[in-house]
């Protein structure tokens, strides 16, 4: 199913100019998000750090910038048509608002988003009041839960296999991780948006990518496209000592335990992963491995949580914490060097509230 997935994904036909007109229409609403130099802080080593307020987006979150080009690609492959094909994706939550959001604004009527039920609440409200439908995956799995009951909505809808990609009333499952790997690009304009903002602060390039995992697309989609400008910039990636799933997976190849997966780190470490399902892209991951995994505490967490708040009156969401606390602590063993990191969401999408 997936190679099929991608073979039909690569096909591209005309769409009506009204649909083009929509989709560069909500494609200026998505980026533009500011650079931020993050000055006032205690920084070792005569080290910067950059940070890139993706929660400026429509919906919140960095992944606007990628349904909104998925969805755009799939209908001109003519799998997906507005008004017949029903939606879906599988997402810790962050993701999924962002789907729930880009579905909506292109006229795909109640997009379905298969969520744990134990994922912030704030998410799952927000995905149902941009008229997404929820489907709650058993508490205290995480993902694996999650990701079997999109197999299994996929596989009702979609009896008919050889039909796939050819009945646009069937179940499509819109899922970033599905991409093909030229799909990565669609986070370069990230790196693209940050390279020229920085030239205002005099830089002309970043030394480091430091940010959390997940599921690899963002980390993989921002480090590739910044080697390609710098080829000696290093990617670091970020966990919690929670979990420290990510060490767990680059040393065994076997993925940890959901045994311990909580609210607060939820989209933030690949817990239950196999290693050959993380979507890291092969340079990507042996910068990482090279490099060492960055594992921090609650202590840290709450710690930059407090300065972002001080020093920039900012309520950014754990995993802005996390990439923050990373950078700081990377830090203190370089000198002079240029980081970049994401503020990927705000605050509430970690809460119970959705601040309509």
């Amino acid at each position: 199913m997936v190679s099929r997935y991608y073979q039909l994904l690569r096909r591209k036909y005309p769409l009506p100019q009204a649909r083009e007109v929509l989709y560069n229409s909500l494609e200026e609403r998505v980026g533009g998000t500011n650079l931020v130099k993050l000055k006032g802080l205690h920084i070792p080593g005569h080290n910067e750090i950059y940070a890139k307020l993706e929660y400026e987006n429509p919906s919140g979150s960095h992944f606007d910038r990628i349904y909104v080009g998925l969805l755009r690609r799939a209908e001109h492959a003519g799998l997906i048509a507005p008004g017949v094909t029903p939606l879906m994706e599988v997402s810790s939550g962050n993701a999924g608002t962002a789907f729930a959001f880009a579905a909506r604004e292109l006229g795909f009527l109640s997009p379905t988003v298969v969520i744990p039920e134990d994922a912030p609440k704030a998410r799952i409200m927000q995905i149902e009041a941009y008229g997404g439908k929820v489907v709650l995956s058993k508490a205290g799995e995480y993902m694996r839960a999650a990701n079997q009951k999109g197999k299994e909505l996929e596989a009702k809808d979609n009896s008919d296999k050889l039909a796939f990609g050819q009945k646009p009333e069937q179940l499509f499952w819109a899922s970033k991780n599905r991409l093909p790997e030229e799909g990565i690009r669609l986070y370069h304009r990230i790196v693209d948006e940050a390279l020229d903002q920085a030239r205002a602060y005099g830089v002309k390039s970043f030394d480091y990518f430091v940010g959390p995992v997940g599921t690899g697309t963002t980390i993989s989609g921002i480090g590739a496209r910044l080697r390609q400008f710098n080829p000696k910039a290093k990617i670091v990636a970020v966990d919690h000592e929670k979990t420290s799933a990510l060490s767990h997976l680059i040393s065994t190849s076997k993925p940890k335990s959901h045994a311990g997966a909580v609210q607060d780190i939820f989209g933030f470490t690949p817990l239950g992963v196999p290693l050959n399902r993380l979507k890291l892209n092969p340079i990507v991951l042996d910068s990482i491995a090279q490099n060492g995994v960055i594992n921090i505490s609650d202590k840290d967490l709450q710690h930059c949580k407090n300065l972002i708040q001080k020093h920039f009156g900012l309520d950014v969401g754990v995993t802005g914490h996390a990439a923050l606390a990373g950078a700081l602590k990377l830090a203190r063993t370089v000198n002079g060097k240029k980081f970049i990191i994401l503020f990927s969401n705000r605050a509430w999408k970690d809460s119970g509230v959705y601040p309509e």
